[in-house]
């Protein structure tokens, strides 16, 4: 009889979607900053034994970053007044 359960890294890899989406939908509703900070420390958990889903939040995170203009810097030509 076959197994229907899916392996764990299976179920990793279903956990750490749904956790981008829903730190996406914090940032869309105005909460980029705690978003970054969960998807953060869930990296951090997941950066040695799990890199390639490590990368999926690290891609997240920048994403969100440009959501947070706390985070936003100014290019060094956008102070400069048009000649």
């Amino acid at each position: 009889m076959p197994n229907d359960r899916q392996t764990v890294s299976d179920d990793l890899r279903l956990m750490n979607r749904l956790l981008i989406r829903a730190a996406q939908a914090l940032g869309d509703e105005g909460q980029p900053e705690l978003a970054c900070r969960i998807v953060a420390a869930a990296w951090a958990a997941l950066v040695d034994a799990r890199p390639e889903e490590a990368e999926e939040l690290n891609r997240t995170l920048h994403r969100l970053i440009h959501l947070n203009p706390k985070e936003r810097s100014e290019t060094p030509m956008s102070g400069l007044a048009a000649t």
